[in-house]
């Protein structure tokens, strides 16, 4: 499992990084085996991840489509029209949702 800290930039190096265990120069994230840190850029093998400067909420988008899906076709309310469009606009979501791009893979 991952973890958001917030109000944190992106270190552009390992000297910069809260992650890194200073005494012995290694990053604390990684656990397989000791990596020991650059005190002059960011490596390769860096586990964070910088989120976009500029981003909208972040949601649970397999939630979303559940929801979506029991709100269009299971759920009886008078906000359904059942017109010939209905099945047409749902697709147009899944589409969309498909297409979006992703700012935190999976777990």
């Amino acid at each position: 499992m991952s973890i958001l800290i917030k109000g944190v930039k992106m270190p552009k190096s390992c000297g910069d990084c809260p992650c890194q265990q200073e005494e012995y120069g290694y990053c604390q994230v990684i656990e397989e085996e000791a990596r020991f840190c650059d005190y002059t850029s960011r490596p390769e093998w860096c586990p964070l991840v910088a989120l976009p400067e500029h981003h909208g909420r972040l949601v649970d988008m397999d939630a979303l489509s559940d929801v979506m899906y029991r709100e269009a076709f299971e759920t009886d309310s008078p906000l359904q029209k059942w017109d010939s469009g209905c099945w047409i606009r749902y697709k147009m979501f899944e589409h969309a949702r498909d297409n979006a791009p992703t700012v935190i893979e999976e777990e």
